[in-house]
């Protein structure tokens, strides 16, 4: 399997970089920059990572982000929710705070930029590093949406 993978240094992320190791060829490892605040560090250990495995790294400007969006994310002047606010076993809870992180399609954004890069480079998978839980509350994170890409690549 060759494959391009989503990378922002985070566990899911960066379990999924390992997993495409070990299953084929990781023709690249992209990490977005879309002015979130943690930006700095998820470049630093994502290039790391890469370095690590000699895996081919880019970093890939998407600001325009924080120009469409208020979110806590990509705001410094909201607080990020933590703590009890991100209550992953209350569905009201965890749509309170993903309300206060949602960037507007930016997965969808990531991976048709990774499905670009896939194509373009011979890649037949595009991994990235969704998990179950946000699913919940994030539509552009769920198995359906993922699905409906999958058809539409």
């Amino acid at each position: 399997m060759r494959s391009v993978v989503l990378l922002s240094s985070g566990l899911d992320s960066s379990v999924n970089l390992l997993a495409a190791l070990r299953e084929g060829e990781v023709l690249k490892a992209i990490t977005f920059d879309y002015g979130q605040r943690a930006a700095e560090q998820e470049i630093k250990r994502s290039t790391a990572l890469c370095q690590q495995y000699s895996v081919p790294h880019q970093v890939i400007d998407l600001k325009f982000f924080s120009g469409i969006t208020n979110t806590s994310l990509v705001n410094r002047s909201m607080d990020v929710p933590t703590g009890q606010e991100v209550n992953i076993n209350s569905q009201k809870g965890s749509e309170g705070s993903a309300e206060k992180v949602w960037v507007p399609n930016r997965n969808g954004t990531f991976l048709n930029i990774a499905a670009s890069f896939a194509e373009g480079l011979g890649a037949s998978h595009v991994i990235p590093g969704f998990n179950l839980e946000e699913a919940q509350t994030f539509p552009d994170n769920s198995q359906e949406y993922v699905n409906a890409l999958n058809e539409s690549f």
